[in-house]
């Protein structure tokens, strides 16, 4: 997790929760790939680690690392975790929806106010 002491000491990344090449590479465009959505503050090693993996293959390896917290983590990221997330099948457009609906969640819950279900790209 971001804490002060990673913050001195090591670079923090602006990260592709899914890689921008492995969209690419699926035909996504730029303002797909691009958007605020798909973006989480990393340090720098572990941006370098995942590189263009596909986020199957990138979290299973995280989930499986002893004594690594992957509920916490995701969740104070507000990235959906459990088995239904898009991370797990590489399934971006669900993913994209599960974590606009997480975020719009967390801004209801501060500001106190409800709204419709909110929708991408329209």
């Amino acid at each position: 997790m971001l804490n002060d002491q990673l913050l001195s000491t090591s670079g923090i990344d602006d990260h592709h929760i899914f890689p921008a090449k492995f969209l690419e590479d699926r035909g996504f465009d730029t303002r797909q790939r691009d958007c605020v959505l798909n973006r989480c503050l990393i340090d720098s090693a572990t941006n370098q680690r995942i590189s263009c993996s596909a986020p199957s293959v990138y979290m299973a390896e995280l989930r499986d690392e002893t004594g690594f917290p992957m509920q916490a983590v995701l969740s104070s990221h507000l990235i959906p975790y459990g088995p239904e997330s898009g991370l797990w099948s590489d399934d971006y457009e669900p993913f994209l929806q599960q974590r606009l609906e997480l975020v719009a969640a967390a801004i209801e819950q501060v500001s106190g106010s409800t709204h419709e279900k909110p929708a991408l790209f329209h």
